[in-house]
Formats: structure tokens, C-alpha cells, sequence
């Protein structure tokens, strides 16, 4: 069985996925809405976290 070895970025998507819930936080602590700062902040890092999960072949 072959393994695939993952690359560096694959590897902290997790933080990418924390920082930018943190950037959306702060950012929307600046507006005053902070609950729509988060969730843009998740909506952001869930795609981050997808595209840097995806292999080049």
C-alpha cells in the first residue's frame, strides 16, 4: 500500500483555520459586530483549510 506524504501546508491548515477565525474576531470587534466577525472569520478558514488540503497530482 502506497502512502501519500503530505506537504507542509497541509499540515497547519489547522492554524490557518485559527487564524483567520482570530482575524475575523478582531476585525469584527473593530465594527462592533462581533458575531458576524466570526462567522466570516470560520467561513474563511474552512475555505483556506479546504484549499490548502487539496494535493496537486
Amino acid at each position: 500500500m502506497k502512502f501519500k506524504k503530505h506537504t507542509r501546508l497541509y499540515e497547519h491548515s489547522g492554524l490557518l483555520f485559527a487564524g483567520c477565525v482570530l482575524l475575523g474576531l478582531g476585525i469584527g470587534m473593530l465594527y462592533g459586530e462581533t458575531g458576524a466577525g466570526i462567522l466570516i472569520g470560520v467561513g474563511v478558514g474552512f475555505i483556506t483549510m479546504a484549499i490548502s488540503r487539496v494535493s496537486p497530482e
